[in-house]
């Protein structure tokens, strides 16, 4: 997992740590909306109280799921806890799946048009494909 930490921050400081939020890059099953696991998702303070105290411990409302992100969503959506996918005012992504490698060879050769220059995580990233990250974000721009 490739995380450029001032983005995050950047990203986060929009939000109220204090209300419950859950942040990320947004992924589709036949079932429902949920965020991709492996540093997709981000809870706020009070998101990650509640699945604490309320949540962790009640299988009712929170059944163990064998995907740890489809349960996630499921057991934070049992309290109206909805997935918020932030992008920049381009349309583009913050949290994205996969690396820019593949990101570039499989989804789209432009990455300015589908990636945020302000990109928050990429996902299965090798230690050489974050080199290529640091060169792409850090001196490039």
């Amino acid at each position: 997992m490739y995380v450029i930490k001032e983005h995050l921050e950047k990203i986060l400081s929009k939000y109220d740590p204090n209300k419950p939020h859950y942040i990320g890059g947004k992924m589709m099953s036949r079932l429902q909306i949920f965020f991709n696991g492996g540093g997709f998702y981000v809870l706020s303070r009070a998101a990650m109280k509640i699945f604490a105290e309320q949540l962790y411990h009640n299988q009712t409302a929170c059944p163990f799921y064998f995907h740890e992100d489809v349960g996630m969503a499921r057991c934070l959506a049992s309290v109206g806890i909805y997935p918020t996918d932030p992008k920049d005012e381009k349309g583009r992504r913050f949290f994205n799946m996969g690396n820019l490698v593949n990101h570039y060879y499989h989804e789209s050769r432009d990455l300015t048009n589908s990636i945020s220059p302000d990109i928050v995580t990429l996902h299965l990233t090798s230690p050489e494909q974050m080199l290529f990250a640091d060169l792409f974000y850090y001196n490039i721009q």
